[in-house]
């Protein structure tokens, strides 16, 4: 799918070790290869999941 580790971490809800962990062991748990495959073949349910990150530092709230 073309993502970054932030990414994907994000995308799942894990922090970017555990996927770094993944990849080391080259297996991924089973619900995770659903999901990824449920995710590549119907593009709405990525879009549903996906929200891409943004550059730069966050904006700090404007003090009235």
């Amino acid at each position: 799918m073309g993502l970054s580790i932030q990414e994907t971490a994000d995308l799942f809800g894990v922090s970017p070790s555990t996927i770094k962990e993944y990849r080391k062991a080259r297996q991924l748990p089973i619900a995770w290869r659903i999901a990824c495959r449920a995710m590549r073949n119907d593009h709405e349910t990525f879009l549903a999941h996906y929200r891409p990150r943004l550059t730069g530092r966050p904006k700090g709230r404007q003090v009235a």
